[in-house]
């Protein structure tokens, strides 16, 4: 009788043993999944931040890209006026400008890995320009008459006031500014560089849309518009240009602006006369 007692305290010290052991090893368990909740939690943050920190030094360096290429667009424009107006000692700065602008365009072809960004194999360029030019224009004027309509006021932007009276004293200049140089940069700076910068979103539609907005936006603003509703017809017209490049590269939107900028001056000429 005192061996069976004996036994079966044993046997439940034991249970206890084995219970207290299981318990213990549960709580391990638990402790050790909360260990790594926490260390996945740790590292979705350092690389969250890291995904923040690289979309702000992209956002930096295609920011100072971009004012760079601004300031050379505004020498060679600058160089170009003076080049065929009374002081001919700008031709130097032209053939320099021209020079430097040529050679960003090799080295950038020569950096891009996709070079979709430039041409698109298989796009209609003529086509697919000439289209996306008519469309901005077409816009152009029927937001224009909208608004022209609505508000009963004829609306202009700082660009295109300047580009009218420049036309009455240095015709020629102005016209290659606009219809040869200012298409070809334009481009360069709110098209091709941010499409470079941000491929990854420039390959998705969503974040296409997200970088032609932004971009529109601010070629809309380099084109000083007077109002929110001449600001709205110029992004309109960026989103345009963004759409073709694209479609069919920074070829494509280059020649859709050339296309584009030639009508308006040409429509600018006729009320100039």
């Amino acid at each position: 009788m005192t061996d069976i007692l004996y036994k079966q305290k044993i046997s439940a010290v034991s249970i206890r043993k084995v219970r207290s052991l299981t318990f213990g090893c549960m709580s391990a368990v638990s402790q050790g999944k909360i260990c790594v909740n926490g260390c996945d939690n740790a590292l979705k943050k350092i690389e969250k931040s890291n995904q923040t920190n690289e979309l702000l030094k992209k956002i930096f360096a295609c920011a100072a890209v971009m004012c760079a290429l601004l300031m050379l667009d505004g020498l060679m424009q600058a160089s170009s006026l003076r080049l065929f107006s009374v002081r001919m000692d700008a031709k130097p700065a032209l053939i320099i400008a021209g020079a430097l602008y040529m050679a960003l365009l090799v080295v950038i072809y020569r950096l891009i890995p996709d070079k979709t960004l430039i041409a698109r194999d298989g796009c209609h360029l003529f086509r697919e320009s000439m289209a996306h030019a008519v469309l901005a224009l077409v816009l152009q004027a029927g937001m224009l008459k909208f608004y022209e309509l609505a508000i009963g006021q004829k609306l202009t932007s700082g660009n295109q006031t300047s580009l009218v009276a420049g036309m009455k004293h240095d015709l020629f200049p102005i016209v290659i500014c606009a219809v040869a140089i200012a298409p070809l940069m334009e481009e360069l700076i709110f098209r091709l560089v941010p499409s470079l910068f941000f491929a990854d979103l420039w390959r998705t539609a969503g974040g296409c849309m997200l970088v032609m907005s932004v971009t529109g936006a601010l070629f809309s603003l380099s084109h000083a518009p007077d109002n929110a509703l001449v600001f709205s017809v110029y992004f309109v017209t960026g989103i345009v240009f963004g759409h073709a490049c694209r479609r069919g590269g920074y070829a494509c939107s280059s020649l859709a602006h050339f296309f584009y900028n030639f009508a308006s001056v040409a429509l600018a000429l006729s009320t100039v006369s």
